[in-house]
């Protein structure tokens, strides 16, 4: 009946007797029964999703759900993410309230599924980590103008093979 919100029964939607437009899906001539579909009318806010927000794009979206693994956070009409607790900064865990915004970071999309992931916090760590990675290759790299062997190492060797 909608694309964005859980309806637990029809009356939520609708009530008898009031007029309303649907998309016939189909028609059971020996049933004699009609199936139609309110959701229909609406366009699909999962068409497309990949390039109106994608991987690497930080949105705002409501924290609308915490649950064993994660927090819900919508996104747009019809649209929920996942944000896991292992996506979340350890500093920034005790920020995260159901019903407050909150900028979160596109992880992966899967439309396909219905399924988008989400990070909190989490760029800067890795952006961090990253630079570490680089400073701690660049000291690895022996410098190209230092001797192979200082006198000492090669004293040592040699005592060592003694």
């Amino acid at each position: 009946m909608s694309w964005g919100k859980r309806v637990r029964h029809p009356s939520d939607m609708v009530s008898e007797g009031q007029a309303v437009r649907v998309t016939i899906l189909s028609v059971d001539d020996k049933k004699k029964e009609i199936s139609c579909s309110l959701k229909e009318i609406d366009s699909d806010p999962w068409k497309g999703i990949e390039t109106k927000i994608p991987v690497g794009l930080t949105v705002s979206g409501m924290v609308s759900q915490e649950t064993r693994f994660g927090y819900f956070i919508a996104l747009a009409e019809g649209i929920t993410g996942l944000l896991p607790y292992a996506n979340v900064a350890a500093d920034k865990k005790e920020t995260i309230k159901v019903g407050s915004p909150l900028a979160v970071v596109i992880e992966a999309v899967e439309a396909e599924k219905r399924r988008i992931s989400l990070s909190f916090g989490m760029v800067e760590g890795k952006q961090q980590a990253s630079e570490v990675r680089e400073f701690l290759k660049s000291q690895s790299r022996p410098a190209e103008n230092a001797p192979a062997e200082s006198d000492f190492a090669a004293a040592l060797k040699k005592a060592l093979q003694k």
